[in-house]
């Protein structure tokens, strides 16, 4: 189901990402002297963004690969979130400020397999899935920026409640503008430097990912 804004979260702490984000929230939820509104949103994408998860796919996709690898038959469910409508969120809060907390995502969020064959027909391929039963852990074949071993969806509906929030756009419509975007970007340039995060981050294991595949051919 869902993630409400009432769910519990980890406790505060210096061990984990997750943990310290919850104790930044904590201080600025306590603070009585400034409203503090929390907005926490989901994987977000958007023009401009260093980290650019898309390329995953694009880059696949501009490279030619035949085929890309899915764990977990490519059903990981994790929560997109356009700039645009986080954007349009943070504007309402602005508008009437206050002390809470909200959750930011797209009304439509995506499967992964979704995301494969939409990023790569927009990138001019069609690949063919090899799609994995095991759920892949980081770094491993088949996994994803958006590979999650169980769904990870939020509730949207405090904020439509409360502050009258309707989706500036949805992620099949913004999708289209950020492979673009990223076929812009990345034209005659090193991807690298245009998306410094995602260098960091994203890895493109070819000739593992040629191996596997050749490996299930003689089986």
């Amino acid at each position: 189901m869902p993630v409400p804004e009432t769910q519990a979260t980890v406790e505060p702490g210096d061990a984990t990402y997750s943990t310290k984000k919850v104790a930044v929230e904590r201080i600025l939820l306590e603070n009585g002297r400034t409203p503090a509104a929390i907005v926490r949103p989901c994987a977000i994408y958007g023009r401009g963004d260093r980290m650019a998860r898309e390329w995953f796919f694009v880059k696949r996709a501009v490279d030619r690969r035949p085929y890309v690898l899915l764990a977990n038959r490519g059903l990981g469910h994790f929560h997109t979130v356009a700039a645009e409508n986080v954007g349009e969120l943070v504007r309402l809060v602005a508008a009437s400020p206050r002390t809470d907390v909200f959750n930011s995502g797209d009304p439509d969020p995506p499967r992964v397999v979704e995301i494969a064959r939409t990023i790569g027909e927009t990138a001019g391929l069609r690949f063919t899935e090899v799609l994995v039963a095991d759920a892949a852990g980081r770094g491993e074949l088949g996994q994803t920026p958006w590979s999650t071993p169980k769904p990870f969806l939020v509730d949207m509906t405090k904020a439509e409640e409360e502050l009258g929030y309707r989706p500036a756009t949805t992620w099949a419509d913004a999708i289209t503008r950020q492979v673009r975007w990223l076929l812009d970007a990345t034209e005659g340039r090193d991807w690298r430097e245009v998306l410094p995060r995602g260098a960091d981050y994203l890895r493109f294991e070819y000739e593992q990912e040629d191996t596997f595949v050749a490996s299930l051919a003689k089986t």
